[in-house]
């Protein structure tokens, strides 16, 4: 890294449009403080979000460690762009791991927030970067029988959350987290469950019907909805969860369990682990990481342990 004495050099990356543009009443203020901390910080506004993976895997090859100051989708392409990018290559010639930092002010901030950092405090949050302690987390890394890959640090979603996912990104009244909760309830409605086919580390293909599947390497996603409550950033291991067909009562029923975690117990609800995944539908469902498209099924996902460095408040594992 680019280091004054023992200084880190951070390129923020912020992402204008985060939680629809509100995160923008934040960053003047962030600047100044950074300043005031004697954070050796540039600060860049993304011209665009398919901008961000660039950015950060140029930072990351300059020898600055990229911050993602946005939400959940800003995280992704940050770490997209120094997992599945040029930063990747540069990590394997160097052998070194990549960093990233975050300053979370979107709407749902599920990742920061499951890996205990601040939300919504840009002070806070430039606190532990002046710090500078660092955190090894696991990465899930997705490739699409179409050729696209992509990254997630949270949870991937493939089935009706992906649907959900793309309805909320249609929903413009609604602010915050409560959108998603809303687009669940609408696509609700007309969708229906699918059958899918999943190989966990190389076992016989198992073939079922089911609403979603949601492999998730963080517990929450969606606004803090605990999809995978047990999932752990540094267990090597991917929790995979599986709602079963249920009825749209049913469905509708548990649902608001899932923001404490006890929809696991419901018995139409299955749990998985593993760190090498095939997964497949009948029909033509997207993948989505930390709510950003990567491509459509079938595709392979692998945990990659200790695949990135979070500049975190303490060094720790779970």
């Amino acid at each position: 890294m680019s280091e004054s004495g023992n200084k880190t050099s951070y390129l923020v990356i912020f992402n204008p449009t985060s939680n629809r543009a509100k995160a923008q009443r934040l960053y003047g203020r962030t600047v100044e403080a950074a300043r005031e901390l004697g954070i050796e910080a540039e600060f860049v506004t993304s011209p665009s979000p398919e901008e961000v993976p660039r950015l950060a895997s140029e930072a990351w090859m300059e020898g600055r460690v990229p911050v993602a100051m946005g939400g959940d989708g800003t995280v992704n392409m940050v770490a997209s762009g120094l997992l599945v990018g040029e930063g990747s290559g540069y990590s394997a010639r160097t052998g070194k791991t990549p960093v990233m930092g975050l300053i979370a002010c979107g709407s749902g901030n599920d990742t920061a927030a499951s890996l205990g950092l601040p939300v919504k405090d840009p002070l806070g949050s430039l606190e532990i970067l002046k710090k500078g302690r660092r955190r090894a987390i696991d990465a899930l890394l997705v490739e699409c029988d179409s050729g696209e890959k992509g990254v997630s640090l949270a949870v991937i979603a493939a089935g009706f959350d992906s649907e959900v996912t793309e309805t909320a990104e249609r929903i413009r009244v609604i602010k915050g987290p409560v959108r998603y909760t809303v687009a669940v309830f609408t696509t609700l409605v007309r969708s229906e469950p699918a059958e899918f086919e999943l190989s966990v580390d190389g076992q016989e293909a198992e073939r079922f019907e089911a609403w979603l599947v949601a492999v998730a390497n963080g517990p929450r996603y969606g606004g803090g909805m605990r999809i995978a409550p047990d999932a752990s950033f540094t267990d090597g291991m991917a929790d995979i969860c599986i709602v079963g067909p249920v009825t749209r009562r049913h469905f509708v029923r548990t649902f608001p369990r899932v923001f404490s975690g006890t929809h696991i117990h419901d018995p139409q609800i299955r749990l998985r682990r593993g760190s090498r995944l095939r997964l497949d539908a009948s029909r033509k469902f997207t993948c989505y990481g930390d709510g950003e498209r990567i491509g459509p099924l079938p595709a392979s996902i692998e945990v990659s342990p200790k695949a990135i460095e979070i500049v975190s408040p303490y060094e720790a594992t779970d």
